[in-house]
Formats: C-alpha cells, sequence, structure tokens
C-alpha cells in the first residue's frame, strides 16, 4: 500500500532548510542544503513510521491481556473511593 505524508519545505534566512510533515502532528527536520533536508526528511519520516507501527502493535497486544480489563474494572471502583474521600 502506498501512502503519501505531504511535506512542506522552508528555506531558513541563516541558509539552511527546513520541513514540516503537518500530518504527523507537525513532524520536523532540518537541514544545511537541499538535498541534505530531503535526506533528513525521509530518514525522519521512516523513523516516525517505524516508531508508530511498533507503539501500534505494543497496544494490540496491551487491550487483549486481561490484566488490562482488570484494571478497568476498577477504576469505577477508585473514583467512587476517591469521591467519597473528597466529600469528607
Amino acid at each position: 500500500m502506498l501512502t503519501v505524508y505531504p511535506a512542506i519545505f522552508y528555506h531558513e534566512r541563516d541558509g539552511g532548510y527546513s520541513v514540516v510533515f503537518p500530518d504527523l502532528h507537525h513532524l520536523s527536520t532540518c537541514g544545511d542544503t537541499l538535498p541534505e533536508t530531503i535526506g533528513m526528511a525521509v530518514d525522519c519520516l521512516a523513523g516516525y513510521l517505524y516508531d508508530a507501527k511498533n507503539a501500534a502493535k505494543k497496544c494490540r497486544r496491551r487491550r487483549r491481556s486481561r490484566e488490562w480489563i482488570r484494571i478497568v474494572r476498577m477504576i469505577p471502583m477508585m473514583l467512587t473511593q476517591t469521591m467519597m474521600s473528597l466529600s469528607i
């Protein structure tokens, strides 16, 4: 599957370049020359997508665990106890 992520390149006052990926929480990087900045952008995007993929796998595994279900069941009880202690 091919996915496109828009990148906005800016020429900085000091002569370097910056690049921002607005669809990815304004992920950004920079470089001294345009070719260097393009290479940095590719590397930055690849690292972000790799981390996002690994984080998604970890979240999926955690959601299936019985420990997670037990914690979710405890939340209403904890909230009730907290509210009772605040009203005293």
